[in-house]
């Protein structure tokens, strides 16, 4: 391959990880850019702060009130096994943002457990918290390069309201919460995210139609309608309040089995 004098290298997360790098499940206690700490019972919207605030509102048989919630993750960041200890060839793999990751779920609550239930096999939890439809788009390509084709491809594409974008040390994520002038100028823009979202759906469909099984639903009313896929409601009955509870985590799950089985 040619490189141009005075080319720029790529960062060396492009070299070295099978699959993009994902941030550590919270960043509660550091809000250090790309500097993510682990912890294991809290993650990204799902804060302890925002749990124990809960808790003085929630009625007594609130379900989490007595349901533990742990967060255990890869090395890589993923809510998954180590990438060389997976059957991929026999595993669902499912792409995603925090819905997707289960936040605010117990594990067994979580839309890639409940499927792998529903369909006795491997099912590998791929979502990023607050990732893009860009991130998941190129995160299954990777799959595709590096690893054994699966049984099947589910992306339960994010909002479209949010984009990823690539620095020197670190992946970013941008989205509502971002008030940068780069950010407002891609929210101002409807037309862009929109039709971005139709390209990236087709893409990924053409991509996996003669691999594997593929599917792709959504939690978010608008992209499902963009990206051409099912949609299932967000029930807010999560631990935090926002996102998927177990129950529409349950009927995600259902709805995945039915269309790839």
């Amino acid at each position: 391959m040619y490189t141009p004098p005075g080319a720029t290298p790529l960062p060396e997360y492009v070299l070295e990880y099978k699959f993009l790098k994902a941030a550590l499940l919270t960043y509660e206690t550091d809000s250090t850019p790309g500097h993510q700490l682990y912890s294991n019972k809290f993650s990204s919207h799902d804060s302890e702060k925002l749990f124990r605030k809960n808790l003085k509102k929630q009625p007594k048989d609130w379900h989490y009130r007595n349901t533990e919630v742990v967060y255990q993750c890869n090395s890589a960041g993923y809510r998954a096994d180590e990438w060389d200890t997976i059957d991929w060839k026999n595993a669902v793999v499912v792409f995603g943002c925090s819905c997707t990751v289960g936040v605010g779920l117990a594990e067994d609550e979580t839309v890639t457990e409940q499927l792998s239930k529903l369909l006795n096999r491997p099912v590998i939890n791929m979502g990023v918290s607050a990732s893009s439809l860009q991130f998941s788009f190129i995160n299954s390509a990777l799959l595709s390069k590096n690893f054994p084709t699966p049984n099947a491809v589910v992306q339960l594409w994010t909002n479209i309201d949010r984009f990823t974008i690539f620095k020197k040390q670190f992946i970013d994520h941008a989205g509502p919460w971002d008030d940068s002038a780069v950010y407002k100028e891609y929210a101002n823009n409807q037309y862009h995210s929109m039709t971005e979202a139709r390209y990236i759906s087709t893409a990924s469909r053409e991509m996996w139609k003669t691999q594997c099984k593929y599917y792709s639903a959504s939690f978010f009313d608008l992209t499902a309608h963009y990206t051409e896929s099912d949609w299932i409601e967000i029930d807010n009955q999560a631990r935090d309040l926002v996102h998927p509870g177990r129950n529409s985590a349950k009927q995600m799950a259902e709805l995945i089995a039915k269309n790839i089985t």
